[in-house]
């Protein structure tokens, strides 16, 4: 075999091990934690993964948080945050939530009605049920809103999953680095 022949087949096999190292299951585990890690610093920076801030909350939402003693939007619980999660599926890595209201929140909604289903009524407080006091913002007694439905005015998107340049540049690390490089680094071309 002439040595033009020899180094093509070399240049192959290169090739090959380049492509199987990028279907491999350790590469593929390290895009998905990742695209987690990604999506949990946009709920701490509480923009979207484009690095936009998220849209402001309403008066009385941004109240109830303050007199829960909650600062971040879409952290009550921490539930949201939580269920943030990828899974590996053949060679394709998905980052998700497996919470509805995950999707409202990423998404946003439009204007809806919201009935009571269990109860008799929906229970709210509203931001005039809210006094400031030496200790700061806290809910008021007594000063709860009851209706059998109520117009909800939607929720503005914030999104949190998604591939923007922070998490461009570290899969750029993660593609091009050393996993890469030590899939390959047993044979030369």
């Amino acid at each position: 075999m002439s040595g033009i022949g020899q180094a093509k087949n070399s240049w192959n096999r290169l090739f090959v091990r380049i492509d199987d190292a990028m279907h491999s299951r350790p590469l593929l585990e390290a895009v998905g934690q990742a695209g987690v890690a990604d999506s949990e610093e946009n709920f701490e920076r509480q923009s979207s993964p484009d690095g936009r801030p998220w849209p402001s909350l309403r008066l009385n939402t941004k109240m109830a948080k303050v007199a829960r003693g909650k600062s971040k939007m879409g952290i009550v619980t921490g539930r949201l945050l939580r269920s943030i999660t990828y899974r590996v599926l053949g060679s394709i890595v998905a980052v998700g939530t497996n919470l509805l209201y995950g999707y409202w929140f990423h998404k946003g909604t439009k204007p809806h009605v919201i009935k009571a289903k269990k109860g008799k009524a929906l229970r709210f407080a509203v931001a005039e049920s809210f006094v400031h006091s030496a200790r700061g913002w806290r809910q008021g007694r007594g000063n709860w809103v009851f209706r059998k439905k109520v117009n909800h005015p939607g929720q503005a998107a914030r999104p949190f999953i998604g591939i923007g340049p922070r998490l461009a540049r570290t899969l750029r690390g993660i593609l091009l680095g050393d996993r890469l490089f030590n899939a390959v680094r047993k044979e030369g071309p």
